[in-house]
């Protein structure tokens, strides 16, 4: 196993017993799980904050994503696990440059999934909702700037809702389970949402129209003027 931390990936070669589970005597994985969020509103980051945003979730994979593609193509198989978010899918306030760098990864990966098909790689989104780790104290970047402060109460107020859905996050062990059926998966399927309330909210966003979903939405963002 070989883990790159300052992009958060790791490439796991399996075990025999793996890959006997899968079908092939082994396998190669990579799992790029970057975990930076840059949470408040677009106008108080910096340029800094902005480039730290996408250098972390989306640049970071590709570059890795981009070095392990020559040794899968030449094996004519490996599997690409990239750890997405529900905020790939749907918007939260707040998590606007979050959001942005998951929905590149989403995008990239359903376009690369077709790429590399005819190489017998398999490419798989995990989508986690909020999940009990220290992600939301180690892992954030609140953007505040002194001179923007007319978002202060309404930023508060959805700060306080969203520590108290803590308590019904998922465990670091259920994503994993996830993450592990999506690896051996050896189907097409190219989507898993990962336990908490992800499943929940992606058909919430399917079947309400825009302008009821969009309410839901703001009523979180309230906050006194």
């Amino acid at each position: 196993m070989v883990s790159f931390t300052s992009s958060k990936a790791i490439i796991f070669i399996s075990p025999p017993q793996l890959g006997q589970i899968n079908g092939s005597t082994s396998q190669i994985f990579l799992i790029n799980n970057a975990g930076y969020a840059a949470f408040g509103p677009l106008e108080a980051a910096t340029p800094e904050q902005v480039k730290r945003q996408f250098d972390v979730n989306v640049f970071g994979l590709i570059q890795v994503t981009q070095k392990i593609l020559p040794l899968f193509r030449k094996q004519r198989g490996g599997v690409i696990v990239n750890i997405s978010s529900i905020a790939g899918r749907v918007t939260f306030p707040w998590y606007s440059l979050y959001n942005s760098t998951k929905w590149a990864v989403e995008g990239l990966s359903e376009a690369c999934s077709h790429e590399l098909r005819p190489y017998g790689i398999r490419v798989k989104l995990v989508e986690p909702d909020f999940i009990k780790t220290d992600f939301y104290n180690d892992s954030m970047d609140r953007l505040q700037n002194p001179q923007c402060t007319a978002y202060d109460a309404s930023f508060e107020q959805y700060a306080k809702n969203m520590h108290q859905s803590l308590k019904y996050a998922a465990t670091p062990e259920q994503v994993a389970k996830v993450i592990f059926k999506a690896a051996i998966d050896r189907s097409r399927k190219l989507r898993y949402p990962a336990a908490g309330g992800a499943s929940i909210i992606l058909l919430l966003r399917k079947l309400l129209p825009d302008f009821l979903y969009l309410r839901m939405m703001g009523a979180m963002t309230k906050g006194k003027k």
